[in-house]
């Protein structure tokens, strides 16, 4: 049987369908640590969680997420201010993101009901 910690980071990754130039270069747990980060941005226009938080809801180490972070903002997928603040001006990527959002946000749901556990 599969760790459900396994099958939340491969379902996040699935939904993260940043532009190919971006997919390929990432892990899966950074392809988790993007789809939280992408989400957060689709909510509120900017992600403001820190590192620690990201890997927390994706599963993932910190060093995941901030791999994550390097490869993404490279490919000029995110900018990240002085204040840590990121945002991201790929329309693709959050068009892509926001067609899977209702099964996101189930995934998210289910899994922060086992985060408390």
């Amino acid at each position: 049987m599969t760790d459900p910690n396994i099958r939340h980071r491969r379902q996040l990754a699935f939904f993260c369908a940043p532009p190919d130039n971006v997919s390929a270069a990432l892990s899966t747990f950074q392809c988790a640590a993007l789809t939280i980060i992408g989400r957060e941005i689709m909510a509120t226009d900017s992600c403001r969680l820190t590192i620690s938080e990201i890997a927390e809801r994706a599963f993932v180490s910190p060093s995941s997420v901030r791999g994550a972070v390097k490869v993404a903002k490279a490919h000029g997928l995110i900018e990240v201010a002085d204040d840590g603040a990121i945002t991201t001006r790929c329309d693709e990527w959050l068009s892509r993101m926001m067609d899977c959002e209702d099964a996101v946000a189930e995934l998210e749901a289910d899994n922060a009901d086992r985060r408390e556990d």
